[in-house]
C-alpha cells in the first residue's frame, strides 16, 4: 500500500458525540485523490465534507478520512435566485 500523507486526528460529528480517531488526508488534486483511493487503506476510506453530520456519519474510526474532498465553493445564479455549493461549504461561507 502507498503511504498516505496526512495527520492522526480525533473527529466528531456535529453533535460532538462518540469521538473517534482517524488518519485525515487532504488531497490537493485529482491525481492525489486517485492515488489515495487506489491505495485501498485497510479500514477503508471516507469522504468528509464540512463535518456537520449528526452522529458518526463523518467519521471512520481507525481508517482514513479525506477532508475536504472538495474545496468550499459557492456559485450564485441571480436570475433564478439559486446557489450551488460544494460538500465542504458551511452555511457561514454561503451567507
Amino acid at each position: 500500500m502507498t503511504r498516505l500523507d496526512g495527520a492522526d486526528q480525533v473527529l466528531t460529528g456535529w453533535g460532538r458525540t462518540a469521538p473517534s480517531r482517524a488518519f485525515v488526508a487532504a488531497p490537493g488534486d485529482v491525481t492525489q485523490l486517485q492515488e489515495i483511493i487506489a491505495a485501498q487503506p485497510a479500514r477503508g476510506l471516507l469522504a468528509r465534507g464540512a463535518g456537520r453530520s449528526y452522529g458518526d456519519a463523518a467519521q471512520n474510526a481507525g481508517g482514513y478520512v479525506l477532508h475536504p474532498v472538495t474545496a468550499p465553493r459557492v456559485e450564485v445564479d441571480a436570475a433564478p435566485a439559486t446557489a450551488q455549493v460544494s460538500a465542504s461549504t458551511t452555511f457561514a461561507q454561503l451567507l
